[in-house]
């Protein structure tokens, strides 16, 4: 975050870390920069309104992720997202189109693209759109067409 070259840029942390060496982490970073503040209330007993209202981009930048549901909660909500390709929910991103993917631990390429979308404002706003309209079509009857026939053929030949 330090690294970027937007004037204007805040970065705001969402809900806990889940460790206290984290936190500790945190608490120091913060002390040196006011321009990153952090609401550990839960994103969902929050309301989207709140968490997403204002937001340009979210930025997952996991080392290690099952599926993360902020990302397609940010999607649905039109923002563009940056994430990790080891996130479960990077299959919903297609780069360049509704946001990024980036390697795990390259926060060079994080920045790079939070400066890419400071200086082209208008891919916020079509990258977003875009980010809303993946997440429009993942409807549970589409799930069900792909994942059970992989299931079924995950299963042991069964007698007649």
């Amino acid at each position: 975050f330090d690294s970027l070259e937007v004037e204007d840029a805040e970065l705001e942390l969402w809900g806990g870390s889940g460790s206290h060496a984290v936190t500790a982490y945190l608490d120091r970073v913060f002390s040196r920069c006011k321009k990153i503040s952090r609401d550990v209330v839960n994103v969902r007993h929050a309301g989207f309104g709140k968490v997403f209202d204002g937001t340009s981009v979210l930025v997952l930048p996991s080392l290690s992720d099952g599926w993360g549901q902020v990302v397609p909660e940010a999607m649905g909500c039109g923002i563009p997202v940056i994430v990790t390709s080891c996130a479960g929910a990077s299959s919903l991103v297609r780069d360049g189109e509704n946001g990024f993917v980036v390697e795990p631990g390259d926060t060079a390429a994080i920045a790079d693209r939070l400066n890419f979308l400071a200086n082209n404002r208008d891919s916020i706003k079509s990258m977003g759109e875009a980010a809303r309209a993946i997440v429009a079509g993942q409807t549970l009857d589409r799930f069900r067409q792909s994942y059970v026939p992989a299931l079924i053929e995950l299963l042991p030949e069964r007698a007649p």
